[in-house]
């Protein structure tokens, strides 16, 4: 969802690759539910996996930084 996201809200030269499924008409994320509604989403399915993640495997713990920056990231 987050790469739908991005494609949506940047450019192909920002990116750094085409934005295909925008051109192609693909279903995502953002042409179901739209731009907002995905953020949301995604943020909230992003929370669960590092709750989850604290209350049952502690050892993944460096996952949850992981998590952190793809939300964050831009490219």
């Amino acid at each position: 969802m987050q790469d739908d996201i991005l494609d949506a809200t940047k450019t192909a030269q920002e990116l750094g690759k085409s934005n295909s499924d925008l051109r192609n008409q693909k279903l995502t994320a953002i042409s179901v539910d739209g731009i907002e509604q995905a953020q949301k989403e995604v943020n909230v399915l992003a929370s669960k996996i590092m709750d989850s993640l604290k209350q049952s495997l502690p050892e993944a713990l460096p996952l949850n930084s992981y998590i952190e920056e793809l939300l964050k990231r831009q490219k």
